[in-house]
């Protein structure tokens, strides 16, 4: 489109100059005029990210600086893993984490996402201490006056929010110009869509992202389901009361909530797709961006076809925890193991623990502490991934029509593991409750039932029509670009300003109910009145009558009393 404008120009100005060179001159102006980029800020303060986030952060903003924009990440002193062509200028606070220490940090906090080894609460216990390390690194930010001084010399015309640490709405909020959100799912606690006036029916739409509920609900699903989006409200006061010290100390909008900083975000950039979530009302301001860093598959190593192609007909098992998680603990392990060797298939196993004594290694198992997770399950000879549920591996799968057990720990692992296995794609599994003979099981019926791959295809079909067009990245982009130049005013519905009485019309409903009960109060009392009036004639009717009877026996009597 941006292409013909340009070229109508040209057209336009040839018919008015007539020189050559004037022409090809006024040509080159309107096309310089219309590819300078814009300044895109993207702060980065949390003090904690997993691969998979530093994935998604780099791939985003990668494709801006491509389509020409100047992209500045804010970031922490210690955090360097960020390939240095995603972005076109970094800007470094003191304080936080030194390298050494946001090394050991993130490899402590990728343990502590395990619900196996410690148990749900601990691990539980053990995120609500991340608000500390939260907190520490969005003050040191806000304590480094070199870094904002940078920041508001940069004049920038939008900040793109990677939301994990409400610190960075903060950034947003500070800097007062406009600013769009992406996620690395459908929502992460305390961003939700009613922020964005995005409709979300407790009655087929699960709220909670921790939870295995799906779009179709019994009774008491549905109360679960209403009762966890108030819950999440209280949720927000326990997990940043930290984050609102520092909010309130450098007076960055001290009116706003933690939740309330997002709320006047141009777009809502959400990594999820119909094909692997249930279908569900969008608003013009909520990009679904499903796979946004699903790309064609890249050749493997020589020694990976060897081991694929050697497995014949029975194919090859992957196995993977994902990037945030090293291991699982030594029981389930072991019992992993113990599945493993038995199997026909090749299995190819990411695991960078320790395994536990007393279980050997068949020859059908090869361990890597690394794979190229996307270029092996393009391979035709891969028959299953085992998977803790990370959304951007599902995608992988979804896109490649590979089927899945899933073994979820944490967070939107819940989320998606439960919609591939309500789908038919997959298995889902409770790692607390696991046991050997629940995983042989699991993995031989999606190996050998052949609905699970008929599934896998057909989403993995679904998924690749709607993108033909336009791929998830490519989405995310143009949808920047277009806000960038025309704002995102008469994309915001009007929802997202309304109270919750006037949305829904609460205040409608007590106003029909008051008039109800004054119309029925006013009725029954006329009502009454009538009835006892009607009463009232109908006894003196009565009273008459019965006076009138007495009298005409009174005369009679006294009539016969005369005659004799």
């Amino acid at each position: 489109m941006e292409g013909g404008v340009r070229y109508r120009g040209c057209v336009r100005a040839g018919m008015v100059r007539s020189g050559p060179a004037m022409f090809a001159l006024f040509c080159l102006l309107f096309y310089v005029s219309n590819t300078i980029g814009h300044r895109i800020l993207l702060p980065v303060t949390s003090g904690f990210h997993t691969p998979s986030h530093v994935k998604l952060i780099t791939t985003l903003s990668k494709a801006l600086v491509d389509k020409g924009h100047h992209v500045t990440l804010l970031r922490w002193t210690g955090w360097e893993n960020y390939a240095n062509d995603s972005f076109s200028e970094v800007i470094v606070y003191s304080g936080c984490f030194t390298k050494e220490e946001s090394e050991e940090y993130n490899e402590k906090s990728s343990q502590q996402f395990s619900v196996s080894a410690s148990g749900f609460s601990e691990m539980v216990r053990n995120l609500l201490e991340m608000k500390h390390v939260f907190a520490r690194c969005c003050g040191d930010m806000w304590a480094d006056k070199r870094a904002l001084q940078e920041l508001e010399n940069g004049h920038y015309d939008l900040t793109l929010v990677f939301y994990l640490s409400t610190c960075n709405g903060m950034v947003a909020q500070y800097l007062g110009h406009p600013f769009v959100v992406f996620t690395s799912t459908v929502r992460v606690p305390l961003l939700d869509e009613t922020l964005f006036g995005m409709p979300i029916p407790s009655s087929y739409v699960p709220f909670d992202i921790f939870s295995t509920l799906t779009d179709e609900m019994t009774f008491f699903e549905r109360l679960q389901n209403f009762v966890s989006f108030y819950v999440d409200y209280l949720a927000m006061y326990v997990t940043t009361d930290t984050l609102v010290k520092t909010q309130q100390e450098y007076n960055i909008k001290p009116e706003l909530n933690q939740k309330q900083l997002f709320a006047d975000a141009l777009l809502w950039l959400t990594n999820v797709d119909v094909t692997l979530d249930f279908a569900r009302p969008f608003t013009p301001n909520v990009i679904p961006i499903g796979g946004v860093m699903v790309t064609k598959e890249k050749p493997l190593r020589e020694d990976l076809i060897e081991f694929l192609d050697g497995a014949g007909e029975n194919g090859v098992v992957i196995c993977s925890l994902g990037s945030a998680v090293k291991s699982l603990g030594d029981k389930q392990t072991a019992l992993m193991l113990n599945t493993f060797n038995g199997l026909k298939q090749r299995v190819l196993w990411k695991f960078e623990g320790t395994l536990p004594s007393g279980v050997a290694v068949g020859e059908n198992i090869r361990i890597v502490k690394w794979m190229p997770q996307n270029d092996l399950l393009a391979h035709p000879q891969v028959k299953l991934m085992i998977y803790h549920g990370g959304v951007n591996g599902v995608y992988e799968a979804i896109y490649h029509g590979v089927p899945m057990v899933l073994l979820p720990l944490f967070a939107d692992q819940f989320f998606t593991s439960t919609r591939i296995q309500k789908k038919g794609m997959g298995v889902m599994l409770d790692v607390l409750q696991i046991t050997e003979e629940s995983f042989r099981e699991a993995v031989n019926t999606v190996l050998h039932d052949r609905r699970y791959q008929k599934n896998a295809d057909r989403l993995s079909a679904i998924y690749r029509d709607l993108n033909k067009n336009q791929s998830p990245l490519e989405r995310a982009v143009y949808w920047i670009d277009h806000v960038l130049q025309f704002g995102g005013d008469h994309l915001r519905p009007k929802s997202a300003d309304m109270g919750t009485i006037e949305l829904y019309s609460l205040d409608i409903a007590a106003f029909i109910i008051i008039m109800v009960v004054i119309l029925s109060v006013i009725s029954f009392v006329t009502l009454r009145g009538i009835l006892k009036c009607l009463y009232g004639c109908w006894c003196y009717c009565c009273c008459c009558r019965k006076t009138s009877s007495a009298s005409e026996r009174s005369t009679t009597v006294g009539d016969s009393k005369k005659k004799k």
